[in-house]
């Protein structure tokens, strides 16, 4: 990137990010917690009662703005409904907030406070008010609901999404269902010109795409949810079985967590992760409340007799339909308020078949008759009311199915009986979860449906577009048909797509506007009528682009005219109860004095991908010249080096819990930056890509070809450009590789030559790395630097304050090779008995093999059938295998009569310790690190021991 360019987008980045802070702080500050409810608009010091419909926008806006709040570790209760003091102290906060802004400076705000003091309690009464009140009162029959007024499709997919947010047992209430119901019951409405489901209409006439979208989003956002409740169970019963495992004292997790210390604290911390506990409740309290305290206690019990007690405890949680709180009693009463809303579906149908049937019995007696009125009018009438009676059994499909979702559960837990194993358990909650998993796949499969109609009016507004002359063609119609093909089309059609977007692109104009659309609502009474705003059609849009296509700069283009827009557009308005509300009001109306809030949380959705778009964009940019790679290794699957060592003093213990951690959990650390260092081949760049996994975040890797590649006459300036690029990331690892001969010290007369004739960048580069570990600090970034050889860094490049922490990555210990060959013999069709026999035997002789070197032997090993057989005879294993023994014959020191060398398979561990680390005095620490994954143990060694061991493979003595 250029200078300047580098130089704009910082300075984008910034008004993005004070745009942003301001409007979240001016949507929170005009919440009122008496009624729960935000404002609805701002004028002319006076405030709009606020509606739940538009109060619902807005906390799906604020949801979104999650990554622009501070999220704090330690949890904020939920404050009672009667309480104020926290609420004001809120207040409070919220106005210190808005005077730091005034100055300058941008305060995050606590998002646990906004979930506990805000969210939650506003959900909360959502779900326990009356159904009429949260969802207005329904229209007469066979009449078209008052907008806004009375029940309607597009408020209830507000409230549906909102409660989808919420994921509690107690959000399945009666406003749930009715929200569902209704919205169900406006995408089976066959509304012209295409008479099919899937278009919904606040008219009663044509339907708008701008409606449909938001019906269908909530019903897509409803099959999210089930699907992350699968893998939540999926989640639990992985942990049931880790907690089976440890109490037999077998398997990888015991070889991981064999103290109950550390046992109990990875159960905790995996517990803390369930986010959406929906028929799960009971089982987790459970968990919390009474297996995690059994095993807290030390007893004498066997591993069995443990198992069995905590096998009751979750049978108990699982419970029975006559238990209040527990699993099953839940999936009864749920099941109970859907049956109750198939028997009232039930005399819908039944009273329009009724009619029908009333309708063709007169119909066949008229056809006897002289012929008046003209033949073929009421079978024409006929046909329009068993097309509209069509519908209903469809929203009864639904309900049906949501039945069989809840007693399917129910019919597999109580196949468990009184007594069930743990294991047993542990199998029926998998079974649930994959139910739940199939439940959201037929939930998809529905919603597929729903997609035809905007498929075919996205065919027709692009033909409309191509006609010569004046036409009806309509672009907001277009972006939302667009959406809707996009989200929920089982093949969405990526020319379609693209064509489409081109059109909605080309017709936006230079202020970012696009013109005028149909309206969505119209009051026939006086006229007046609502359009789709301007903020609302990008909003749709933004998910859409390919961001990997030419095309991006167009795209890119058209949100910076809407960006410019809102800026142009924002203003600051006072209200009788606040001094200050920021936002913006619809682009239809003309009044500069106004702030409507769903207008402001459309402003604020735009914002947060507006930002998103241009870092994804920076990134594209910067990977035409760097390597960026997105990785998806899960942190679960790696395997420390060092096992054999307390789990509170692991590498990746400390690395979760001092960076992976504090970056999930508040979106900020003071541990921003580490070397890792040790042998070739330990995996220093695998921890890294699975840092940036974890995190979901980018990996850049940074390698000395990056400064020099446009001459080493042009390295320093290619280094400051570099360092300036680097800061405008957000959400990335950046991974300083092969650096070694680059950072070597300044001070070592050794190999002046190539890439080590860079050294004089070093004093350079100190203070940028020091800005890029403050920087990271706040802005969700993370620099490794990968060496071989740390000892002959210079030394102010891992001087504290430009890195956190130094962490010696070696090969694995004998449990960690354990652990690694038994996933590498995962679905090998082993038995567990001769799975845990053979990684006991090729464990123990492969010290000093790295993690590649393991998996090609482990490889070649599931080739040889030959270990099937029924003898469990070491001599066999040791024959089949090929195993030779290379351990020194004499070793120099008695403390070295433990160290083992072997070979397999005519495979042995490349890393020659000897060599490698031959006149290293320096790397000490590192090399009784390595010499454990050999078998030697260095830690009840007295000093003068491991200085032997040290001046042994050094070369010293």
């Amino acid at each position: 990137m250029e200078t300047q360019d580098i130089r704009k987008e910082d300075e984008v980045h910034g008004r993005i990010k004070a745009l942003t802070h301001q409007t979240l702080l001016s949507l929170l500050r005009t919440y009122d917690h008496e009624s729960k409810l935000f404002y609805g608009s701002v004028q002319n010091n006076r405030s709009t009662p606020g509606t739940w419909r538009d109060s619902a926008l807005v906390l799906m806006a604020l949801q979104q703005g999650v990554e622009a709040m501070r999220r704090d570790r330690r949890k904020v209760e939920i404050v009672p409904m009667d309480k104020q003091d926290d609420w004001r102290r809120l207040e409070e906060d919220f106005e210190k907030n808005l005077r730091k802004f005034n100055e300058g400076r941008l305060e995050p705000i606590s998002y646990n406070a906004y979930r506990a003091i805000v969210f939650q309690p506003t959900v909360d009464k959502i779900i326990g008010t009356n159904t009429n009140q949260i969802l207005g009162k329904e229209a007469r029959a066979g009449r078209t609901a008052v907008p806004f007024v009375q029940r309607e499709a597009f408020s209830c997919s507000c409230i549906l999404s909102i409660l989808n947010m919420y994921p509690l047992e107690k959000t399945h209430g009666r406003v749930f269902m009715d929200a569902l119901d209704m919205v169900l019951q406006e995408l089976v409405h066959r509304y012209p010109p295409h008479y099919v489901f899937g278009g919904a209409s606040l008219t009663g006439t044509e339907p708008h795409t701008f409606v449909a979208y938001a019906c269908i989003r909530s019903l897509k956002e409803l099959a999210e949810t089930v699907q992350q409740r699968a893998r939540e169970h999926e989640r639990v019963s992985a942990l049931l079985g880790h907690i089976n495992d440890w109490l037999k004292k077998s398997g990888p997790i015991f070889k991981k967590y064999g103290k109950s210390k550390w046992f109990i604290e990875f159960v905790d911390g995996e517990a803390e992760q369930l986010k959406n506990p929906v028929g799960l409740s009971a089982v987790i309290r459970a968990l919390k409340n009474d297996v995690l305290p059994g095993l807290r206690k030390d007893n004498y019990k066997s591993g069995k007799e443990q198992a069995d007690e905590i096998a009751a405890q979750f049978r108990k949680a699982i419970g029975d339909k006559h238990t209040k709180g527990t699993v099953i009693y839940w999936s009864e009463e749920f099941a109970g308020r859907v049956r109750d809303k198939v028997s009232e579906l039930d005399k819908v149908i039944d009273r329009g078949y009724e009619n029908v049937q009333g309708d063709w019995d007169k119909i066949k007696a008229a056809s006897k008759s002289d012929g008046t009125p003209p033949p073929g009018t009421d079978s024409m009438k006929l046909a329009q009311k068993e097309m509209k009676n069509a519908g209903t059994p469809w929203r009864r499909a639904v309900f049906q199915s949501m039945i069989y979702d809840l007693q399917t559960p129910r019919y597999i837990y109580e196949k468990l009986g009184t007594k069930p194993t743990l294991p047993e358990i542990t199998e029926a909650i998998q079974k649930v979860g994959q139910h739940w998993a199939d439940s959201a796949q037929r939930t998809r499969k529905y919603l597929s449906m729903f997609a035809k109609w905007a498929t075919q009016e996205l065919h027709r507004q692009i033909t409309l577009y191509s006609l010569n002359g004046k036409t009806s063609f309509d672009p907001v119609q277009l972006a939302f048909a667009l959406r809707i093909h996009h989200d929920v089309e089982a093949e969405p059609n990526k020319d379609l797509i693209a064509k489409g977007l081109e059109i909605v692109l080309e017709t936006q104009h230079e202020d970012g506007t696009w013109p005028t659309g149909a309206p969505f609502v119209v009051d026939w009474t006086t006229l007046a009528a609502v359009h789709v705003a301007n903020i609302e059609i990008i909003n749709a849009l933004m998910p859409l682009i390919d961001k990997d296509v030419a095309s991006r700069t167009q795209y890119q283009l058209c949100a910076h005219r809407v960006f410019d827009w809102l800026e142009k557009n924002h203003r600051v308005v006072s209200s009788s109860k606040r001094s200050e509300i920021a936002g913006w009001s619809t682009d239809r109306l003309l009044e500069t004095e106004r702030v409507d809030m769903w207008a402001t949380a459309a402003g604020l959705q735009f914002l947060i991908a507006y930002g998103r778009l241009r870092q994804h964009l920076l990134k594209l940019e910067m990977a035409e010249t760097f390597d960026f790679s997105r990785s998806t290794l899960r942190w679960s699957g790696i395997v420390d080096a060092e096992l054999n060592i307390p789990c509170e003093n692991r590498i990746t213990s400390k690395i979760y819990e001092n960076y992976i951690r504090p970056f999930k959990e508040t979106g900020e650390s003071n541990h921003s930056a580490m070397v890792l260092h040790g042998p070739p081949g330990t995996a220093k760049s695998t921890l890294a890509q699975a840092i940036a996994a974890e995190l979901g975040w980018s990996l850049v890797t940074i390698t000395p070809s990056d400064f020099v590649k446009e001459g080493i006459e042009q390295s320093e300036n290619k280094a400051r450009q570099l360092f300036k690029e680097l800061v405008l990331l957000r959400e990335s690892v950046v991974l300083f590789d092969e650096l070694d001969e680059m950072l070597r010290d300044r001070q070592d007369q050794q190999s002046q030559t190539g890439i080590a004739m860079l050294r004089f960048l070093i004093p350079g580069m100190l203070p940028k790395l020091q800005m890029l570990k403050q920087f990271g600090e706040k802005n969700r970034l993370i620099f490794i630097v990968a060496t071989n050889y740390k000892d002959r860094l210079d030394s102010a490049v891992v001087r504290t304050g430009r890195v956190d922490d130094a962490f010696a990555v070696v090969p694995p210990d004998e449990p960690s090779r354990y652990c690694l060959i038994w996933n590498f013999l995962q679905n090998a069709g082993y038995p567990e008995a001769e799975k845990e026999r053979l990684a006991s035997f090729v464990a123990a002789r492969t010290q000093g093999w790295v993690y590649k070197e393991i998996e090609h032997l482990v490889g070649l090993v599931r080739k040889k059938r030959f270990l099937h057989s029924n003898s469990e005879e070491e001599k066999n294993l040791t024959e089949g295998l090929a195993v030779r023994d290379l351990s020194p014959k004499d070793p120099p020191n008695k403390t070295l009569s433990e160290f083992r060398s072997y070979s397999i398979l005519g495979q042995q561990a490349a890393l020659d310790i000897l060599d490698f680390y031959r006149g290293r005095d320096k790397a000490s620490e590192e090399i009784l690190s390595v010499l454990g994954a050999y078998g030697v143990d260095t830690r009840n060694r007295n000093p003068k021991q491991k200085r032997d061991l040290v001046q042994w493979v050094t070369g010293a003595k």
